[in-house]
């Protein structure tokens, strides 16, 4: 006996529309995620929904003939989905903290509240150097792809429940795009004489 899968041809067509159901579920579940996080509440157990509705969306853009290649995507654009619905709680925080130090300076004396914002001044890269700004990006992308990992591990030891409710949200996205396995016993012989 041997275990072969559902699918042994896969077309690009298909797995462009895998992409398109799983990406726009994966935005979904990031702008849910996000919203949920900027109302001021740390529910790390919508990461479980996001893998669900991940894996959904790509197994229904498979018409249900999904493969390992389509797990990995899940999960991936699941991890993702988490990871980038903490920019806007970053964003925020940082708006925040500017503002706090703005007014901060501005209740300071004229010299030592400009001598301060001289030592904050963080000088702008020149136009048209395209290197700097795409080494920006990558690190940019890095430090999105680390927010969740970063926020468990300085909120420890809480941030052990939190990490191991992603990885249930990830698992999840796993487990909705298993592949069909249809069991194959063969070959038999012909009884007719």
């Amino acid at each position: 006996m041997r275990l072969a899968s559902q699918n042994s041809s896969d077309s690009g067509g298909k797995m462009l529309k895998a992409l398109l159901w799983g990406g726009g579920a994966a935005v979904l579940g990031s702008a849910v995620f996000a919203a949920v996080a900027l109302m001021g509440f740390q529910l790390a157990i919508l990461s479980i929904g996001v893998g669900w509705l991940v894996g959904t969306a790509i197994k229904k853009g498979t018409d249900g003939h999904t493969s390992r290649k389509y797990q990995v995507i899940a999960v991936l654009l699941t991890y993702l989905a988490i990871a980038t619905s903490y920019i806007p709680v970053v964003i925020a925080q940082l708006g925040k903290d500017n503002k706090d130090k703005t007014a901060t300076a501005g209740s300071q004396s004229g010299k030592a509240a400009e001598a301060e914002r001289a030592d904050v001044a963080v000088p702008l890269p020149q136009t048209g150097t395209g290197g700097v700004t795409a080494i920006a990006l990558v690190l940019m992308a890095g430090v999105v792809i680390g927010l969740p990992l970063l926020d468990a591990f300085t909120s420890m030891p809480g941030g052990l429940l939190t990490l191991l409710i992603i990885f249930f949200g990830l698992q999840q996205a796993w487990k909705q795009t298993a592949p069909d396995v249809a069991l194959v016993a063969g070959p038999y012989q012909n009884s007719t004489p």
